[in-house]
């Protein structure tokens, strides 16, 4: 039986000078190669799952806050 190839994750980098993009590699090293070969120094750095579970978070927050401050408003009307 055939191994099975890596498969390469997508990693969120967020760098020193303020930028964030995606990055595919097939491993934590593999990515600090890439961005060191290219000229970008990693902040943080996060897969993209992560990152999806992070803005669906803030999103949670965002409407509860909204809804909040509707509530809110109501009240002192």
């Amino acid at each position: 039986m055939p191994a099975e190839s890596p498969q390469e994750i997508q990693y969120i980098v967020y760098t020193t000078d303020g930028r964030i993009m995606q990055w595919p590699a097939f491993g934590y090293d593999s990515l600090l190669r890439k961005l060191h070969f290219y000229g970008h120094t990693a902040k943080r750095i996060i897969t993209l799952e992560e990152y999806e579970e992070l803005q669906a978070e803030m999103e949670m927050a965002e409407q509860f806050l909204k809804r909040e401050a509707e509530r809110g408003l109501k009240e002192t009307a």
